[in-house]
């Protein structure tokens, strides 16, 4: 990668050959002999041709490094934007589960758990054994994923009977 002393070097190279070549052309427009060192016009632009060839390199490469960096802070953004999204999204979590418990009571819960090759949703108590572990009675209801599922969508209809009995 091209540094910004490098690129400050030839810049300072570039103005010298400038220079240098308008002296030159002084000289010979006064009809003197070139201060140059003998070097004459037509070997400094040749000369300035070539250093403007890899000042270009090194502007393009320059602008590489730019448009990664700018990719790199963009992806640390969107990053950063998916980190947010994830803690109000365990914090909406949670507090569905505090509400939920708050509406079970503080004995039952609503677990889902994978038993041999079913997953099951469980509504079941749940104890304080002894050693001060909690430990789910059989006191409960544990529903398949497709049990699961029909209840969901019968929600409206038991809604429905509910308002109906009031």
């Amino acid at each position: 990668m091209t540094s910004l002393h490098t690129v400050s070097q030839r810049v300072d190279e570039y103005a010298s050959l400038t220079r240098k070549l308008f002296g030159t052309l002084e000289a010979l427009a006064d009809d003197k002999r070139a201060a140059s060192g003998g070097e004459g016009p037509k070997a400094i632009i040749e000369r300035i041709i070539a250093l403007d060839a890899i000042l270009q390199k090194e502007v393009d490469q320059i602008e590489e490094h730019q448009r990664w960096q700018q990719q790199i802070l963009d992806t640390e953004m969107a990053i950063d934007g998916c980190d947010r999204a994830a803690e109000r999204l365990v914090r909406t979590l949670h507090q569905a589960k505090m509400t939920l418990e708050d509406m079970l009571g503080a004995k039952k819960r609503l677990t889902i758990r994978k038993w041999k090759t079913m997953v099951l949703v469980d509504f079941r108590e749940y104890f304080t054994d002894a050693a001060g572990e909690e430990r789910p009675t059989k006191k409960g209801l544990s529903l398949t994923k497709e049990q699961w599922e029909i209840l969901k969508s019968s929600i409206p209809t038991i809604d429905q009977a509910i308002d109906e009995l009031k």
